[in-house]
């Protein structure tokens, strides 16, 4: 009876995990497909960095909105209410990271050699 109920135990746990990591994957669809269709709509050369900003946009609004609404103190950045300035250095920020990183010819034969 004990095994018999440590494994509901488990199972329990293993399908809690999995609806999580099912839930989380819809979420990233759904926010690709939300990022295609918007860049869709604006048509211009950079439409997928600029759908991005809107999403990062609207995520920052809606992250100090929850913050409002709780009893915590918060350090903020002296420019709370500049949107675009976060959105311009979350946008530089994820522009560098997309980079290809840049490695010389020496660097790529090591790369090759091992």
């Amino acid at each position: 009876a004990t095994i018999l109920s440590s494994e509901a135990d488990m199972q329990e746990q293993i399908n809690k995990a999995e609806g999580e990591s099912q839930a989380i994957s819809k979420v990233a669809e759904a926010r690709a497909k939300a990022l295609e269709l918007i860049g869709s709509k604006l048509k211009d050369a950079h439409h997928v960095q600029n759908a991005a900003s809107l999403l990062i946009a609207e995520n920052y609004i809606q992250a100090f909105d929850k913050l409002a609404q709780t009893n915590n103190t918060l350090i903020v950045p002296s420019n709370v209410a500049d949107v675009s300035s976060f959105v311009s250095q979350a946008t530089a920020i994820y522009s560098k990271i997309i980079q290809p990183k840049k490695i010389s010819q020496q660097e790529q034969i090591e790369q090759i050699n091992h």
